[in-house]
């Protein structure tokens, strides 16, 4: 009986670390499939927003600039600090991201960046607001 105990212990103590480390990969993929999932569903409530507002749509879409006289001046420019937000929220999830993923949000930001100037203001008047090698990445940005 005690040989069988000391075989017992001896599996336990080499197995407990694989078990450990499959619970951490497993733990990690989980991490990863939950920022992408995030970043989708944050996403989602972007295109309801502008579902619900499409007059505002070519200030981020279209490079057309708005007038702050505007009556759409004040939704215009809290959508582009929404934007701004999950811009930095995309950047700040990159290594959480499939690689395969993170170029298709690069390119999704940088080219609303270029096609409102609306977003260009937004960014150039609260860039202290945002780290700066979130901005670096903006293509358009005048800190390249």
């Amino acid at each position: 009986m005690s040989q069988l105990l000391t075989i017992l212990q001896t599996v336990g103590i080499l197995i407990t670390p694989v078990i450990t480390l499959t619970g951490f990969i497993l733990l990690y993929r989980q991490i990863k499939a939950g920022a992408n999932a995030a970043l989708y569903n944050e996403q989602n409530v972007i295109h309801q927003f502008f579902l619900a507002n499409p007059g505002i749509s070519p200030y981020f879409y279209g490079k057309k600039s708005i007038a702050p006289s505007s009556e759409d001046y004040v939704k215009v420019m809290l959508a582009a600090e929404m934007l701004g937000d999950f811009f930095e929220h995309i950047y700040l999830q990159k290594a959480n991201l499939p690689r395969k993923i993170w170029p298709g949000w690069r390119n999704y930001m940088n080219y609303l960046y270029e096609h409102s100037p609306a977003l260009q203001l937004h960014f150039s008047e609260n860039r202290k607001w945002y780290g700066q090698k979130f901005i670096g990445i903006l293509k358009y940005s005048d800190s390249q």
